[in-house]
């Protein structure tokens, strides 16, 4: 139960984080 809602709290911040990074490195092409 424990290890299931860290899991709910950590994907989503880990997506975000890729997203951000993806983001940042598109950016910096332009």
């Amino acid at each position: 139960m424990f290890l299931l809602r860290t899991a709910g709290i950590l994907v989503p911040v880990y997506i975000m984080v890729r997203a951000l990074a993806a983001f940042q490195r598109r950016r910096q092409r332009q």
